[in-house]
This record gives C-alpha cells, sequence and structure tokens, in this order.
C-alpha cells in the first residue's frame, strides 16, 4: 500500500474553485481499480487550505491515477488557483487502519 497526503494554499479569492477542482477528484478517483481511500479535507483552523489524503494498493495504482483524465484535468488547472507549491508526500504504511475497500 502507498498512501498520500497533499496539501494546497488557494491563492485569495480562489477557495471556492479550488474546493470544486478537488471535489470534482474524489468520485472518479474513488472508483479506480488500485484507490483504496480518497478523502478531501478543509482545514478547520488556519484555513483555507485543503488536504488529500489517499491510499493506493501499490505503486502502478498511483501511476494508473496520474494518467487518469480526471487527475490530468486537474494537473491543468490547479496551478494557477494555489499561492504556494502543492505539499504533496508519498507514504509507506508502517501500521495503518485497514481500508474502508477491504470491505471492514
Amino acid at each position: 500500500m502507498i498512501g498520500t497526503v497533499a496539501l494546497f494554499h488557494p491563492r485569495e479569492g480562489s477557495e471556492a474553485e479550488v474546493e470544486s477542482l478537488l471535489s470534482s477528484l474524489v468520485a472518479p478517483s474513488r472508483a479506480e481499480p488500485g484507490c483504496l481511500d480518497y478523502d478531501l479535507y478543509r482545514e478547520r483552523l488556519e484555513g483555507p487550505r485543503f488536504v488529500l489524503v489517499e491510499r493506493y494498493r501499490d505503486q502502478d495504482a498511483v501511476e494508473a491515477h496520474r494518467r487518469s483524465s480526471h487527475y490530468l484535468a486537474y494537473r491543468s488547472r490547479i496551478f494557477d488557483l494555489v499561492d504556494q507549491p502543492i505539499d504533496a508526500v508519498l507514504l509507506d504504511p508502517l501500521d495503518v487502519m485497514p481500508s474502508r475497500s477491504a470491505g471492514l
């Protein structure tokens, strides 16, 4: 399994558009065969920052996600909407709860 966490800092005035764009990724990403979890959060205290927390079966699933039409559409727009580089981290699991997708 591979986890990812990505933080997004919208430009002033683009918060709603960033939220909409990130929200548009959720359903099609969750439908990908190798996607175990795909969750979008809004930071509560420091906002308006958004956080994507994702888990994939393996590196092939990550690469398939990055080739998907919804991911490519997001990539074509997101950089004009944020005021800092996207802070994304790939994670190897050490002690994680089973995925919702595993039927648990």
